[in-house]
């Protein structure tokens, strides 16, 4: 609990709270204590110094910097912010905010020119004027206030003592006090509000603890009591996280952001690096992009390519694991610029690990995740043409979570074959009085087709809906040389629609997929329907055989079983429904058919390249 008294907090840290944080911890004397010296938010002026002289003899980080003085070039002649909301979010004008001062204030770090200083100090000027940063939907205050004080600190010896004044006071007024308004969920929630919020806050603080210590003490206090709950939600005991690797990207940046500036200002994380599956959620993330760069869209988050993000390279270096951000080095230029769009690229110029030899990286092909969303992944290498496979366990009623138990994504050849649609854009859909975040069974959220299991690459039974608290669980998981597999058991997900559905997976030679159902207990003459989504173009060679052909390669999906079954292909571009999104070129490939009276049904698919000989059926241990 905490002990707030006289401007003075102690922190008790109990056997549930953060683990390996000393049993009293007495922050109003680490704070008085922590450097009043501006720059100290990731780096102090010796820090910058070093990466002056790390870009002056480092190829790499010479490219590094040069987009982020592009981009802070970029925002030279850009017009103020304004308080222009989208809907009930004023989290787009934050994130500008964020992204300008982080370019403009590493410019002036780095060149020491005034330009930079300018333009950073109108950006704060002009938000510090709004007349709140939307505390009614707090991610817009905690990023608003993250870009605020980077500011304040990085610019501050080029700032007026007028205007350092009015910061600090845009900073309590419109983020600290509002935080403290009313009971506030996310300051010990499960999800990604609750390290965002809490870390942006932290940020602001320590940015001015030396004018308002009292401050500092109260928001790091409710921060190292309430993030380690998100903390096992989001990491143990794998590392894995559960609302999919583009929410990662969200929730692990400012978990990276909050526990950096612990250390470097306070001398300690309280403990928040020792939480469980922490120190291996770099290699999630990494078994999480496929081959082509693209992720494995779970959950809430799109099919889009993605560079490594800054955070990779602080828990790189944290860890000391280079290899998290050098097994992808061959396409590390390639994907440099598309990397310097995201708001916290500067910050990869402090964070860089010394040793860029790709030749040390030490991850497995097979990853098995467990926890609130169990993952796992196989695949034939780490090179961009390697064979690859995403596969999805848990319930759909987990944040942001959609109907996609036993879901897959599949990559060969430099191609991605098998595609999740990703999720769908949430003003839009508010706007037109969807239920978007109603997961009840009958809930909005599953009249979108994006979400609910008629999209996703699973199974469909009597064309109902997977059960929303319907747990499903990976029961086996085999990291064999020649034939790694895993296997979901998904009865949970079809309670009250059959009475055993096991899906396994299977990689023979690291080159071919075979999906493989089994299911008992359905009811006579209910229809059964297989699925998989893709991108490609479908002709079938056969009523048993689909080619998929993409980017000049070719992919053959053989359906072996049932006996009889038979390939259909429909059209999933255009949008189910009025409120549903198109989705331009997809398609869906399955088949239907009738539960025998047995009950009892199999279903066995193959695919594989058309360059690699056909996986013989009889021979196979999988089939």
């Amino acid at each position: 609990m905490n002990l707030l008294y006289s401007g003075c907090v102690v922190f008790f840290c109990a056997s549930m709270s953060v683990a390996g944080a000393p049993p009293t911890v007495d922050l109003a004397n680490q704070i008085a204590k922590a450097s009043s010296e501006h720059p100290r938010l990731f780096a102090t002026a010796r820090d910058f110094e070093q990466v002056r002289l790390r870009i002056k003899n480092d190829d790499r980080m010479q490219r590094i910097w040069m987009e982020v003085s592009n981009k802070a070039d970029g925002y030279l002649t850009e017009k103020p912010l304004e308080r222009i909301k989208t809907g009930r979010r004023l989290l787009g004008v934050s994130r500008k905010a964020l992204d300008r001062i982080l370019a403009l204030g590493m410019a002036y770090q780095i060149t020491g020119d005034q330009k930079y200083l300018d333009r950073g100090a109108l950006t704060l000027e002009s938000i510090a004027a709004f007349s709140d940063w939307n505390p009614s939907h707090f991610l817009d205050v905690a990023e608003m206030t993250a870009a605020m004080a980077i500011g304040y600190d990085w610019l501050y010896d080029g700032l007026s003592p007028e205007l350092r004044k009015k910061l600090r006071s845009a900073l309590i007024e419109k983020g600290f006090k509002p935080s403290f308004a009313k009971n506030q969920w996310w300051a010990r929630g499960s999800n990604n509000w609750n390290p965002v919020c809490n870390g942006g806050l932290v940020l602001g603080a320590l940015a001015i603890l030396e004018d308002e210590p009292a401050w500092a003490e109260r928001i790091v206090a409710r921060a190292v009591d309430g993030v380690p709950v998100a903390m096992k939600a989001s990491y143990a005991p794998s590392g894995t996280y559960p609302e999919g690797p583009a929410y990662w990207v969200y929730g692990t940046s400012y978990n990276v952001l909050l526990i950096a500036v612990l250390q470097e200002i306070l001398g300690s994380d309280f403990g928040l690096c020792a939480m469980q599956g922490f120190d291996r959620t770099g290699e999630y993330l990494n078994q999480a992009i496929g081959p082509t760069g693209r992720t494995f869209n779970y959950a809430d988050g799109g099919p889009a390519l993605l560079p490594a993000p800054p955070a990779l390279f602080w828990l790189a270096r944290q860890f000391k694991r280079p290899d998290w951000v050098t097994v992808r080095l061959d396409t590390f230029d390639a994907s440099l610029h598309r990397m310097a769009r995201q708001r916290l690229f500067p910050l990869v110029l402090l964070w860089v690990p010394s040793d860029w030899d790709s030749s040390k990286a030490t991850m497995a092909l097979d990853w098995k995740g467990t926890g609130t969303k169990p993952v796992a992944m196989h695949r034939s290498g780490w090179g961009p043409e390697a064979t690859w496979v995403g596969i999805c366990a848990g319930k759909p009623s987990s944040s942001h979570g959609h109907m996609d138990t036993g879901s897959f994504v599949f990559e060969c050849d430099g191609v991605r074959w098998v595609d999740d649609l990703g999720s769908e854009n949430y003003h839009r859909l508010e706007s037109k009085g969807i239920g978007l975040w109603d997961s009840r069974q009958k809930g909005g959220r599953w009249t979108i087709f994006r979400l609910n299991n008629l999209s996703h690459n699973t199974l469909t039974i009597g064309g109902a809906h997977q059960q929303v608290d319907g747990f499903s669980e990976i029961i086996a998981f085999s990291e064999a040389k020649d034939c790694p597999h895993t296997a979901v058991d998904m009865t949970p997900a079809y309670r009250d629609q059959a009475k055993k559905v096991i899906r396994t997976f299977y990689l023979p030679k690291r080159q071919h997929l075979v999906v493989r159902d089994q299911l008992e207990g359905l009811p006579k003459d209910r229809d059964v329907t297989w699925q998989m989504v893709t991108g490609a173009s479908v002709t079938l060679a056969s009523k048993q055989e689909a080619l998929l052909q993409k980017d000049g390669k070719t992919l053959r999906v053989r359906l072996l079983q049932p006996t009889g079954a038979e390939w259909i292909v429909r059209d999933a571009s255009k949008p189910m429904a009025s409120h549903d999104s198109p989705n331009p070129g997809k398609s869906i490939l399955g088949f239907s058919v009738l539960a025998p009276a047995s009950g009892e049904l199999s279903c066995l698919v193959v695919l594989e390249p058309e360059s690699i000989p056909r996986l013989p059926v009889a021979a196979n241990p999988a089939l």
